[in-house]
């Protein structure tokens, strides 16, 4: 994918993420667009972090639904281990 080409690929890793486990929590509105992603532990290394939250912002989701079937805010969290 290109996210793992541009945002993890060889030199743009800072060597004390590698290995790490980073969990990446995207809040998403109604249509599926991510508006926030936030990441624990905070990635020191600004741009890295930047280019990552960049690159997480550009996905699309399908939205989380209510009873009724209507498309609703949510958020989602995933777990990426950095190598």
């Amino acid at each position: 994918s290109a996210w793992r080409r541009s945002a993890t690929s060889g030199a743009d890793r800072p060597r004390e993420l590698r290995g790490q486990e980073i969990r990446i929590t995207y809040s998403i509105d109604e249509t599926g667009k991510p508006v926030k992603v936030s990441f624990e532990p905070a990635i020191a290394d600004g741009k890295f972090a930047g280019k990552l939250r960049e690159t997480m912002l550009s996905y699309r989701f399908h939205p989380a639904l209510d009873p009724n079937g209507r498309p609703v805010a949510g958020s989602w969290v995933y777990i990426m281990v950095i190598w």
